[in-house]
């Protein structure tokens, strides 16, 4: 039994917290999985926010330039060489302008700073001026045919394959003035690095890969999961996720695995990328998506902790209170096996006064069955028997039965004067004396229940034979400590 008690305290902590980690767990599994697609759309419209805010401002930027009269001035009437010398330290000035870093907004030195007459020709380019001198832009720049059709500034991605990679580019128009005839346009241009794109990877707290004709541009991907998600977009399955017809507004999400691990992507076009469309694949690690599940398992660490609550309590309950009823038990299946000797003797406080009150009801139902007469007087161990220093020495015509109450006026009357907690305390004291001299556990009652106990019984008593008062006296009968009752009428 005390195995069973232990074992089902520790086997229903261990039960209500495996139930409460699995409901846990299913909840938490269960309600991210089903944000994570949510999320992952939010985040993909998120990166093209951000890449039209980072080309308003850079087409901001750029017109600002190509309204200074430095620029303006290079369409001045020179020779074709004179003009070249001009748009190329113009473009200087141009390229100084951006990296200057005690200006607000600074973007760090352009990649490429050129300008064009107003037919798409290259004039100059920073850095070199005869390097693309003359070439047309017109066929590899749609951009550029636009900003001279329109009159307007354009944001766009150029490419020029075995060049230069990817750059972020605008192109403004020049005029001589407000409205005025179109002279040029001024093309300043970013690589699309991974440093800029791990910006914006930051802030959407996703990875990041722009892929332009499904190859990575730029990512905040390490190479190795660069060349696998390369490797991944050859299957024609997922390749078909970054055609710009598909990664459009209502784009779906997709899963891919790089490096064996498990990512829910989305694929977005980014505006303004008319010449090279550019699709931003936003990546989201399912296994940090659902981390929060994790916190699931502090309930393990409070089961455990439960646990151990429970087993030292369960063993405290054993060994407190189960043993010391076990043995109760056993002591009275003795008894009614015959064994009308035997005494229950506990080590629990508590249970104490109820062994006692037990061992006293066997003692009076042992006493009704013999036929034996009670003892002499004499023999009650009481010093308090008699008023003064002589005992009271009753005469062989007092019979009486262990059970019944002593009825004798002289004996009342000795008992009667004494006060009641001197009273108490020495009848106490002899009973504790008289059991440790027959060899019982005299410390199995503390004095504060016997007392207790012992007054609720003189009560029942006097109540019963209608008298004014009920004392004891301690009497040893056959090996036996009993406790009579002596009426005080």
């Amino acid at each position: 039994m005390r195995r069973r008690f232990v074992l089902g305290s520790v086997l229903l902590v261990l039960s209500f917290g495996f139930a409460s980690y699995s409901l846990m767990h299913y909840l938490l599994t269960s309600r991210l999985s089903k944000e994570l697609p949510e999320e992952i759309q939010r985040d993909g419209r998120l990166v093209q926010r951000l890449f039209m805010h980072s080309a308003l401002r850079f087409v901001d930027q750029v017109q600002d330039r190509a309204a200074h009269e430095s620029v303006i001035g290079v369409f001045g009437g020179l020779d074709e060489r004179g003009r070249r010398m001009r748009a190329h330290e113009a473009a200087n000035r141009v390229a100084a302008w951006f990296q200057d870093p005690t200006r607000r907004g600074a973007l760090g030195k352009p990649e490429l700073v050129v300008m064009t007459d107003n037919a798409g020709k290259v004039i100059a380019r920073d850095r070199d001026p005869n390097r693309l001198a003359g070439a047309s832009l017109l066929e590899e720049l749609s951009g550029l045919r636009r900003a001279l059709r329109t009159g307007r500034a354009v944001h766009d991605v150029w490419v020029r394959d075995g060049e230069f990679a990817p750059l972020q580019t605008v192109i403004a128009p020049i005029r001589s003035d407000r409205g005025g005839p179109m002279l040029g346009t001024l093309i300043v241009a970013y690589g699309l690095t991974d440093g800029a794109i791990g910006e914006m990877a930051e802030l959407v707290n996703r990875d990041i890969a722009l892929v332009i004709g499904g190859d990575v541009a730029a990512s905040s991907l390490p190479k190795a999961k660069v060349r696998a998600l390369e490797k991944a977009f050859e299957n024609p399955a997922l390749g078909a996720f970054l055609e710009p017809e598909r990664a459009q507004e209502d784009a779906p999400t997709f899963e891919l695995q790089l490096e064996g691990k498990n990512y829910l992507a989305i694929a977005r076009l980014l505006p303004r990328t008319r010449s090279a469309p550019t699709v931003a694949v936003v990546l989201a690690d399912k296994a940090e998506a659902l981390a929060p599940v994790r916190t699931a398992n502090s309930i393990w660490v409070l089961t455990f902790l439960f646990t151990l609550i429970f087993g030292v309590f369960a063993w405290i309950v054993v060994n407190g209170v189960l043993i010391p009823i076990e043995e109760m038990e056993e002591g009275l299946l003795t008894i009614l096996s015959g064994g009308m000797a035997h005494r229950l003797s506990v080590r629990n406080e508590d249970l104490a006064g109820l062994a006692y009150r037990i061992n006293q009801l066997i003692g009076v139902a042992a006493g009704e069955d013999e036929d034996e007469v009670a003892a002499p007087a004499s023999s009650w161990s009481s010093s308090m028997m008699a008023t003064a220093s002589e005992r009271r020495e009753p005469t062989p015509t007092q019979p009486a039965a262990p059970k019944e109450p002593i009825d004798d006026p002289d004996l009342a009357a000795a008992l009667g004067a004494q006060p009641e907690d001197e009273y108490l305390s020495r009848l106490f004291r002899e009973y504790q004396e008289v059991k440790a001299s027959v060899g019982e556990d005299a410390s199995q009652i503390s004095e504060e229940r016997f007392k207790e106990r012992l007054l609720a019984s003189a009560a029942g008593i006097a109540e019963q034979f209608e008298v004014r008062q009920v004392r004891f006296i301690v009497e040893l009968d056959g090996g036996r400590v009993l406790l009579r009752p002596v009426l005080i009428r």
